[in-house]
């Protein structure tokens, strides 16, 4: 009967062999994120992420992306590297954020474009989004993700949204871009994806509606400090069956390159707030 005397003989045990298991689960706390940086390896490797190409397009939009390209005379010039720093003011307030753009010709009117979002304050990437477009106005094939440092280099394909063109119908009339009376209008029939992080795509159709006037010159400080001179002014007016506010867009035509470069922008939230966007390019170089 002694070994019941004191502390009662079931708790003496359970204190003998669970206190030194704990301890040694302790060790493994490892283990977890092991096994996740694994299944997400597996996830990367069965669903790797691949760039863009021309052949993500379909051959009816590269065609009607050329019938348009027809309109503009000046061919797209360079590759180009250029960084544009931008205050988004809603009503939570301000926030400011530096967007690091690389920029390459592929034909007929057609662009692709990286674009990395740092915040201004940090070095860390926090979004990015890559696309297809023409002339740097309106996007053809999008892609774009936020950015969880190391997680998402393992996710591959997962976590990014895609938004791609089915169809395009355009008009333009008055001559050049760089002509007063100038404007443009395109329909898009489009597909974007709802949920990004799944194995499965899951879509829906929607229509988006542009117009564009060339409105006057820029002066080129007001696009950043490296420009001079003046530039046709773009004003393109956006919606579509997604968002049904208008989005109103400035922009500044570079004869030179043969592509916008956006300027500012409005647009009305749901609950009637207004979001504008401002900015500032603080670098701008061609590529060999």
């Amino acid at each position: 009967m002694t070994r019941f005397a004191g502390t009662p003989y079931n708790q003496r045990m359970n204190d003998t062999v669970l206190k030194p298991t704990g301890k040694r689960l302790m060790r493994y706390w490892w283990a977890p994120i092991t096994v996740l940086a694994v299944i997400l390896a597996i996830l990367a490797y069965l669903h790797p992420y691949r760039d863009l190409e021309l052949s993500d397009l379909s051959p009816s939009v590269i065609q009607s992306a050329a019938t348009l390209d027809k309109a503009f005379k000046r061919p797209v010039r360079h590759s180009l590297k250029y960084s544009t720093r931008r205050t988004y003011t809603s009503p939570s307030g301000p926030t400011d954020i530096e967007i690091r753009v690389t920029l390459t010709p592929i034909g007929g009117g057609l662009v692709m474009r990286q674009d990395d979002w740092y915040q201004v304050t940090g070095k860390t990437v926090v979004y990015q989004e890559r696309f297809i477009l023409f002339r740097n106005i309106f996007s053809l094939h999008t892609r774009s993700r936020e950015v969880a440092p190391l997680m998402h280099d393992l996710m591959g394909r997962i976590g990014w949204y895609t938004d791609s063109t089915k169809s395009v119908d355009s008009k333009v009339v008055g001559g050049t871009v760089e002509s007063p009376g100038w404007m443009m209008d395109v329909a898009t029939d489009r597909l974007s994806e709802t949920d990004g992080k799944g194995l499965t795509r899951i879509t829906k159709p929607y229509k988006r509606r542009l117009h564009c006037e060339h409105k006057g010159e820029v002066d080129g400080a007001e696009i950043g400090s490296m420009f001079q001179g003046s530039y046709p002014r773009v004003i393109c007016k956006g919606t579509g069956t997604d968002q049904p506010n208008e989005r109103v867009s400035n922009y500044a035509y570079l004869p030179e390159h043969g592509i916008v470069l956006l300027l500012s922008y409005q647009q009305k939230a749901k609950n009637a707030d207004t979001l504008e966007v401002k900015g500032n390019y603080v670098s701008f170089e061609v590529l060999p």
